[in-house]
């Protein structure tokens, strides 16, 4: 009778001690970071910036201005092309207003056909020029700051956006070659893969 009581009293406090012994906390797996080798394909490319249609003719996009002696276009005027050397490039006068100031507009054609537009704007408004940008085109597919550097030494930071498509790649540039200019520049894959400098007939030579 002892033996069962001191048996009973063991078992108890057994009990006891496994009611009193702190549970362990259970957490749920986090699931995995969802990564992508390459960023999310640009699906909104545009035919034309501008106006200016991508993969044909200029003249399919503006006619052709009007020569003047002086070459100096007039307060007002409807948009149009002039070259000096139409293999080259083109410059458009009269741009489309966009509410924005724009400078210099050009189109750089390979066999005839506009390959690359790009205008110049006025650093001023590149916040406003990038809202214009997203609002058309969707998120970009790369957004950074770059750090850029004149002749002089100076170095002054520039916003830089960039869509990239299955033909064609946007760029936008709160700075590009002046510190109060930036520039907006589309390319068609024709360009890009022209620009390619193919090194492989000149291993040999290394």
């Amino acid at each position: 009778m002892k033996t069962l009581f001191i048996i009973l009293v063991i078992c108890m406090t057994s009990t006891n001690a496994l009611a009193q012994a702190p549970k362990k906390k259970v957490t749920e797996p986090k699931p995995p970071i969802q990564t992508t080798s390459q960023p999310q394909l640009w699906e909104a490319e545009p035919e034309s910036l501008l106006g200016i249609k991508l993969g044909v003719p200029i003249s399919e996009s503006y006619p052709k201005c009007n020569e003047r002696l002086d070459r100096s276009p007039s307060p007002f005027g409807a948009t149009c092309w002039s070259s000096f050397d139409i293999a080259s490039h083109v410059t458009i006068e009269y741009p489309p207003e966009i509410g924005l100031r724009i400078w210099s507009v050009m189109g750089i054609p390979i066999g005839g056909l506009i390959e690359k537009v790009f205008f110049t704007f006025d650093h001023a408004y590149y916040r406003e020029m990038a809202e214009l940008l997203k609002s058309k085109y969707g998120p970009p597919t790369t957004e950074k700051i770059v750090t850029l550097q004149n002749r002089m030494g100076a170095s002054f930071d520039s916003l830089q956006l960039i869509w990239v498509g299955r033909n064609l790649t946007l760029e936008y540039h709160s700075r590009a070659t002046k510190i109060d200019e930036g520039a907006v520049i589309i390319t068609t894959k024709k360009y890009s893969e022209s620009k390619k400098i193919n090194t492989e007939p000149y291993k040999g030579n290394l």
